[in-house]
């Protein structure tokens, strides 16, 4: 909203003063804000334009005795004046009531701004609690994003303790493997050794009381091999299931990997085939030999 401009009694009474020389016998209102440039409202142009006027001074006037023929031509003057001075009032009556008119506007002018600007108010505060309830649902959603990047954070440690755990026993298959086909050759260098032997004991059955003690001997290697055999067995079954654990643990851990979350950092020793291309391993572990099913 404009603000109007302010004026001084110092003003309205030089504004007045100039008007009174220039002939107006009573400034008005709208003369008086006229010569100051249309500035300042009615209502306080007229208020110090009533401090004006009582300042005027009044001149006393001395009583006097005049003739009488002079009494009524002074009658007549005083009729005509005074019939002047009810002219001069009505137009004055009529300035102020035009006065009172303006004055009207400027109040219903004013109501307006003001009910605009209560309007105005009552958005700024529906604004001002709108915001304030986004502010406080903004701070309940970050305390619970920061709550589920806690356990985010701490589901991460955990799958990073798996991860390691599952690669410290991805390097030890190697080891295992061997040891696997190792006793994978002894079984069936065994096993060809008892055919073997079976065969030299039908051949001589004739013989089979000089080689009673030899048989027996053999039995008992047999059952050594055997129990070997089922020990070579449990271990092919055991690191069977270790691979496949591991292979399972592998897949778990790449889905893992492919989250935002970078689970690599601290994830302990990684083996060769974790260190190639996704390519590169997926080739590695087609060559890997099937487990034997004994």
């Amino acid at each position: 909203m404009v603000r109007e401009a302010s004026i001084t009694q110092e003003q309205v009474n030089a504004a007045a003063n100039a008007l009174r020389a220039a002939g107006s016998k009573k400034p008005s209102v709208r003369a008086v804000r006229k010569e100051l440039g249309d500035v300042g409202s009615h209502a306080t142009v007229g208020r110090m334009l009533d401090v004006w006027r009582a300042g005027q001074v009044q001149i006393p006037e001395a009583p006097i005795t005049l003739p009488a023929p002079l009494q009524r031509v002074l009658a007549d003057y005083l009729a005509q004046l005074v019939a002047e001075g009810k002219v001069e009032l009505s137009a004055d009556l009529a300035e102020q009531q035009q006065v009172n008119t303006d004055l009207s506007m400027e109040n219903e002018r004013l109501i307006s701004q003001i009910d605009a600007l209560q309007a105005e108010l009552t958005a700024c505060q529906s604004e001002r609690d709108s915001l304030a309830g986004r502010a406080q649902q903004q701070n309940s959603d970050l305390q619970l994003a920061r709550s589920d990047a806690e356990q985010e954070r701490m589901a991460a440690a955990g799958v990073r303790t798996d991860l390691a755990k599952a690669l410290l026993r991805l390097e030890a298959l190697p080891r295992l493997e061997e040891e696997l086909t190792t006793a994978r050759a002894e079984a069936a260098k065994e096993r060809a050794d008892r055919v073997a032997a079976e065969q030299a004991a039908a051949v001589a059955t004739a013989r089979l009381e000089g080689e009673e003690k030899a048989r027996q001997h053999i039995e008992t290697e047999l059952r050594t091999v055997s129990t070997r055999e089922e020990q070579a067995n449990g271990q092919i079954k055991e690191l069977t299931a270790q691979l496949v654990d591991g292979r399972l643990v592998r897949a778990r851990s790449e889905r893992e990997l492919r989250r935002p979350v970078d689970l690599r950092r601290g994830a302990g020793p990684v083996s060769a085939e974790r260190k190639m291309p996704a390519g590169q391993q997926k080739g590695a572990r087609d060559k890997q030999p099937p487990p034997d099913k004994g």
